[in-house]
């Protein structure tokens, strides 16, 4: 039981301990139910189960790792291997990310996390690619669009350090033509997706630098490649990447965002 709980009076104790086993219980059920339905899941059961989790979330039941690890793992598994609605997309996406957050000063959850099925829907959306877009109309899919944008930065923290590494080649096929329209969606791969305590920052400083540099007067790419930066400085484990190669540019580039002209 919650801690918040065990203050209260015995019977009411009681009572809630019965709810979230009643809770828990049908949960399970809702989960097997939706699993096992060949192709499309059935709207009410996933509705009823992702309500559900988010009450087990409000009315602070018991919520361990290993309860969560599991809802978290069925819902990205129906999301991925089932065909739903884009509401229902909107909605598990929605549970995930509150689960995310409801653990987010304990990241220990053991989740089976691919970032690249979300981005791709996220980037097709984007680029108006029709054939991967679900159907919907203009105002579902940019609300589908923002509630993507949102469970990835939350799930980032969910790649592994080998996805990692294929998440940074990736991005740097999509950087290496600064005419290409798809430029842009490499920075913004790497400031979305790529997990804070990468291991590999120092390797890629020094380009990314470099990329940084290749774009001027340019507020949000300025922006991203900071973040990227900042977050780098903190796990970095080589003083000489940042006093030798990185402070003279990031110097330079402060004197350009404060020269007017």
């Amino acid at each position: 039981m919650h801690p918040i709980n065990g203050n209260l009076a015995l019977p009411v104790v009681a009572s809630i301990a019965k709810n979230d086993e009643d809770n828990w219980n049908e949960i399970q059920k809702l989960m097997s139910a939706c699993l096992q339905e060949e192709d499309v899941v059935d709207a009410k059961d996933l509705g009823r189960l992702l309500r559900l989790v988010e009450s087990r979330l409000t009315m602070k039941y018991t919520n361990n790792v290993a309860t969560l690890s599991t809802i978290v793992d069925t819902i990205l598994t129906i999301y991925s291997k089932k065909r739903i609605s884009i509401p229902m997309k909107l909605k598990s996406l929605s549970t995930m990310t509150s689960i995310f957050k409801y653990r987010k000063n304990a990241l220990n959850l053991s989740v089976s996390y691919d970032y690249k099925p979300f981005w791709d829907e996220m980037y097709a959306i984007c680029t108006r690619n029709a054939k991967d877009v679900s159907c919907g109309s203009e105002s579902l899919n940019s609300k589908l669009f923002q509630t993507l944008l949102d469970f990835l930065h939350e799930a980032r923290y969910y790649t592994s350090q080998e996805e990692a590494d294929g998440m940074v080649t990736d991005a740097m096929a999509l950087l290496s033509d600064i005419r290409s329209s798809n430029h842009m969606f490499g920075v913004h791969l790497l400031v979305l997706c790529l997990p804070t305590e990468y291991d590999k920052y120092d390797k890629w400083v020094p380009i990314w630098l470099e990329q940084l540099a290749s774009v001027t007067h340019n507020e949000g790419w300025d922006a991203c490649w900071l973040t990227l930066l900042c977050r780098a400085r903190k796990y970095s484990t080589d003083p000489a990447v940042w006093a030798q190669t990185a402070l003279p540019q990031l110097l330079s580039k402060a004197a350009e965002l404060l020269d007017p002209l």
